[in-house]
């Protein structure tokens, strides 16, 4: 019995270690299985599933064992026209095709920058540090605070630091003498209110003045401050715009940012542990910017680098080939360094070379000819039945003319390009209204739709049915029953009450129903 391994169809292609020849197009299937060896030593089958059937999709040839001259002419000898061949690629990767791998660094580095920038006040962050134990007003029930310094804390993008400059804070909610003093930063436990802050541009420190209330949990936490035993606070704040420090790495200045209440909290104020300064997971909520409308998503900061990485790649990469399609790889360069997208560098290289001449010709270079020869017919036949040898033949002019298409439009097809040449060649479609003639009715009398029909409801609930009448029909009834009342006196009389009769009378009615039958539908 045949033995299967289960395999995936990677993204990046050609293969490093093997010669790749497609037979059919990968996407038609829902997965993959291998038989090594399968034509020889060497020469392995790729098969693909989809819906329980299986068919040949590819076949890998060993580089050690086979060229790449010598996998064609096994193809060939063996009837297998593949629809793409890929060399083995001796272990090329997408960065070995960019020529300035630290001009795409800096592009990625930019890139997280412009993320990390876009953080705004939708999020609210904290961290914590120790009561500086200035003088407690006890019969007043306030205390002096330092509430938020210039101490780095570690986030998930890397190191942040609140820049304590009178540019930097926003303080207007903070000294409007309405900020909450909280209890572990829960907005239901509001133990006081902060009366005013100064800015200690000394020491850069923010400092405050806060007021216990005279609740249980305000009672509790001020008698705990004075006592010694709560000494740490915790600032809630909310930024705006981050900047990369020059001077340090993976170090972030908070250039705007607004501190919306303070908390006492238990935590100790230590370096790295704490309110707002416990290590972070890898996720983090940030301020994403699309069309000018703001919105919370939660990004993996690895999976966000790693994306721009390879969209970088990718767009260096079509830069640096079209650059050298034109001869003009010092531009493309240049636009790399500078970060342009694919289409800026578009229109920057036609205004030098002249508008004159198409930048990218999406003509395959069929003749009239071929043109006419085109069958998309065939085409769609071939896709249709990718196990049959003989449609897979008929079809292989067509599928030559999709890669070339494919290569003239830099994309790749699911099932096949079109070139352009054959697109403007068409002068209409065919189509089922144009061509009706074309198509007949299924006419299906046994599967026919009776009306829907009203149901009794009476009936369903156990009616009782009168059968064998030939009258009218009179039933007599009790309308209304004799009424007791009370004797208001020691023997006094009874009042006389007599119950009502009545009857219900019921009448037959017909129902009939006349249909006028033609000899014609009879027969």
């Amino acid at each position: 019995m045949e033995s299967f391994t289960e395999i995936d169809i990677p993204e990046s292609r050609p293969y490093p270690n093997e010669h790749a020849a497609r037979i059919t197009d990968p996407k038609l299937y829902d997965e993959f299985k291998r038989t090594n060896d399968k034509f020889g030593p060497g020469i392995d089958a790729i098969w693909g599933l989809k819906e329980g059937e299986i068919s040949l999709q590819g076949i890998r040839f060993d580089k050690n064992k086979y060229t790449v001259d010598e996998a064609k002419k096994w193809l060939k000898d063996n009837d297998y026209t593949p629809i793409k061949f890929e060399p083995a690629t001796e272990g090329r990767t997408m960065d070995q095709v960019i020529e300035t791998p630290e001009v795409i660094d800096e592009i990625v580095e930019e890139v997280i920058e412009d993320i990390v920038e876009q953080r705004k006040e939708l999020e609210v962050l904290h961290r914590a540090m120790a009561v500086e134990m200035s003088p407690i007003n006890e019969e007043k029930r306030t205390v002096q605070i330092a509430i938020s310094s210039e101490e780095p804390v570690e986030r998930s993008f890397g190191m942040e630091v609140l820049e304590h400059s009178a540019e930097a804070m926003d303080l207007s909610f903070l000294a409007s003498g309405r900020a909450p003093f909280l209890m572990d930063h829960d907005p239901e436990k509001q133990i006081g209110v902060i009366e005013s802050v100064e800015l200690d541009s000394n020491s850069r420190r923010l400092r405050a003045k806060v007021r216990f209330g005279k609740g249980a949990l305000a009672n509790e936490a001020f008698s705990d401050v004075a006592d010694g035993i709560r000494a740490n606070i915790s600032v809630g704040y909310s930024i705006s715009k981050l900047e990369r420090d020059p001077k340090k790495a993976n170090t972030y200045l908070a250039k705007k940012w607004r501190p919306v209440e303070a908390s006492l909290v238990s935590i100790p104020a230590d370096v790295t542990v704490g309110v707002g300064r416990s290590w972070e997971s890898s996720t983090q909520n940030i301020t994403v910017i699309s069309n000018g409308e703001k919105t919370m998503s939660e990004l993996d900061i690895a999976a966000v680098e790693a994306q721009a990485k390879q969209a970088a790649q990718r767009n260096a990469a079509q830069i640096v080939e079209l650059g050298a399609r034109h001869n003009k790889s010092d531009l493309a360069h240049k636009a790399i360094s500078e970060g342009r997208s694919i289409e800026e560098f578009r229109g920057e290289l036609l205004e030098v070379i002249g508008s004159k001449k198409a930048l990218e010709s999406q003509d395959a270079g069929m003749s009239k000819k071929e043109i006419k020869r085109f069958s998309i017919m065939r085409a769609v036949n071939a896709l249709a039945n990718p196990t049959d040898r003989r449609a897979q033949e008929a079809a292989a002019f067509e599928f030559e003319c999709s890669r070339a298409a494919a290569e003239a439009y830099g994309r790749t097809a699911q099932g096949i390009l079109l070139p352009a040449e054959v697109l403007r060649n068409w002068k209409r479609d065919l189509n089922s209204s144009d061509e009706s003639a074309l198509f007949s009715d299924d006419f299906r009398g046994g599967d026919f739709i009776d009306v829907l029909r009203n149901s009794s409801s009476v009936m369903q609930a156990g009616a009782r049915m009168l059968t064998g009448l030939s009258g009218d029909v009179k039933i007599p009834r009790k309308t209304a029953g004799a009424a007791a009342a009370w004797i208001s006196t020691e023997g006094g009389a009874a009042s006389e009450s007599e119950m009502t009769v009545g009857s219900v009378s019921l009448q037959p009615r017909t129902l009939g129903c006349f249909t006028d039958v033609t000899r014609q539908l009879l027969i």
